[in-house]
Parts: C-alpha cells; structure tokens; sequence
C-alpha cells in the first residue's frame, strides 16, 4: 500500500544530483508543493497530483548542479493509473520524479500522512 502526497508533510530524495565540483544529494519537501488542488483536503494538508510543483528543493552546501542551478523546482514523472484528481494523477509514496529543474531524478521516501493509500 503507498500512502497518498499530501503537503502537510513527506519528503522526495534523489542520492546522488550531479553537481560540480562533487555530487551530492537533494531533497524537496512536500510543504513546498503550490497547492493546486485547493478544495481537496487529505489529513490535514492539500491533496497532491502530476501538476504539483514544489517550488525550491533543498541541495547540500553551496555548490551548483551541472546546469548552473541550485535548490530550483521538483516535478512528479509518475502517479496512480487510477485515481485522478481534478483530472491529473494523485502521487504517492514511492512515486519518481525530476528535481532541481530536471538534474536528477528522485523518489518519495516519506509519506506525507498514514492513514490514507493509494493502491492503484
């Protein structure tokens, strides 16, 4: 069972950004997200689809990703076959997605909320 995005918590990990003049991890909390469904409330935080874009993410120390950005938006790749919210795919825990304007791609390692899942 995946728990469903909410942004009232849960973070996405990428391992390894590629970043000059080393690489190192980024992370993008889910309180970051633009609300974009905002009449849908799942435990507390707004319900988060495909069209959520989480506006800054979070790279260690100072240095620059290989395109020259630093800390810049996350977008989900991937959601639910079968359950859409206002028209686009909810994402859950588990889900891929591209950080830091499409530098790497990362995961959603910690759920947002634990009562609520999306099986499908």
């Amino acid at each position: 069972m995946t728990a469903a995005n909410t942004r009232a918590g849960g973070i996405s990990f990428t391992g390894c950004e590629p970043m000059i003049p080393a690489p190192g991890p980024n992370i993008a909390p889910n309180a970051t997200g633009i609300p974009n469904v905002a009449n849908y409330f799942c435990c507390g935080g707004n319900e988060q689809n495909l069209m959520t874009i989480r506006t800054s993410t979070i790279s260690t120390g100072i240095i620059l990703g290989a395109t020259g950005t630093h800390s810049a938006q996350m977008m989900p790749v991937q959601g639910s076959g079968k359950y859409f919210i206002q028209g686009s795919p909810a994402t859950r825990l588990g889900d891929m997605s591209m950080t830091n304007n499409c530098n790497a791609p990362g995961t959603q390692i910690a759920p947002g909320q634990t009562k609520y899942f999306i099986n499908a």
